[in-house]
Parts: C-alpha cells; structure tokens; sequence
C-alpha cells in the first residue's frame, strides 16, 4: 500500500465513531484509531497499545459479557466486533462501549421490581383497608345497637375511636422501629 493511500486510511479510520483495531494472527495490536485511544483512555501515540497482546484492552474477550481495561486498569462493559480479513493475516474489530446500554437494562430491571413491590404492597394495604372498613361497620352498628340513650352513645363513639387511633398509633410507632416493609431498591424521590 502507498504511503498516501495508507494516509487517507487512516484519515477515514479516524473520523469513524466506532473504535477500530486490528491485530496479526498472533492477537498482536497493529492499528488503532483515535477513537480507540480515546475510549481506552490513551492520551497520545507514544502510550498506544500498538505492539501489545490484544488481551491488554480486552482481557475477556471469549466471554459472553466482554469487559474492556482501560490504560488506568478501570474496566467498561464493551460490544466487539470482529472480522477477519481475508487472504490476509489480519483481524479487524469495531469496539462499542456499551455502559449506557447495560445500565439501561440494570435500572429497567430495578423498576420492575420496584413496580411488583409496590404493587404487592397496593394489593396487601387493599386488603388492610377492607379489613378495617369492615371492622368499623361492624363496631359502629354495635354501638348504635347497644345505646340506650345519646350520652351512653357519645360515651361509646368516643372510646371507639380512642381505641382506633391508639391501633393506628401502634402501627405507626412499629413501622418507625422495624421500618417500612417495602423497601425500594432505590430513592422514589416524592413516591
């Protein structure tokens, strides 16, 4: 190759927003692209991982979930693809730093739990509430039932909702002892 087509290579090379590398058969870095550098963390030519065993950038790079290493040894979750050329002892591969993708799929997650808890924690307050609806219909119709005259039933209305409020009480001071039973798994800000 001419020195100018390799220029003009590598021009077009570095004005691609994905990260190119290339590395011989041995796995031995080659080329990268300044895109490449800035993502690994490499300031200029002179800290370029060319010369160096692929497994520098991309340590794991059998696995499943592949994990970039930075040149200050802090890894990034990464999407590699790689072709080989042909007729050519060569491999290129396009590197993608996919942090943003991955903690999209985290914090999706984390909301749907957080959505099976509340709604767990709606269906179990629903039935408190049931509950308690029913249980003061049934004491307010006891009372109105067993009143002989309005003192004994303002008598009786009072000591009812003294009581109700001293359960309420009660389940507020345990809920500040042991805490809320649903916890989320992260701030819900105003919720």
């Amino acid at each position: 190759m001419t020195a100018v087509l390799e220029d003009l290579l590598n021009s077009v090379l570095d004005c691609t927003v994905d990260a190119v590398l290339m590395t011989d058969d041995d796995g031995v870095i080659v080329y990268v692209n300044s895109s490449l550098m800035r993502l690994f963390g490499y300031i200029d030519d002179a800290d370029s991982p060319v010369g160096m065993s692929i497994g520098v950038l991309l340590p794991d790079a059998d696995e499943m979930d592949v994990e970039g290493r930075r040149l200050d040894g802090s890894m990034f979750a990464v999407d590699v693809e790689v072709r080989v050329l042909p007729d050519a002892p060569f491999v290129v591969a396009t590197v993608r730093d996919m942090t943003a993708q991955r903690q999209a799929v985290v914090d999706n997650a984390i909301d749907r739990i957080d959505l099976a808890n509340a709604t767990l924690r709606i269906d179990q307050l629903q039935k408190s509430l049931d509950f308690v609806i029913q249980r003061l219909f049934a004491l307010g119709t006891s009372i109105l039932a067993s009143a002989s005259n309005e003192m004994e039933l303002t008598y009786r209305m009072d000591t009812a909702v003294q009581a109700v409020d001293d359960i309420i009480n009660g389940i507020q001071r345990d809920r500040r002892t042991r805490g809320a039973d649903l916890i989320p798994t992260r701030d819900l800000g105003p919720w």
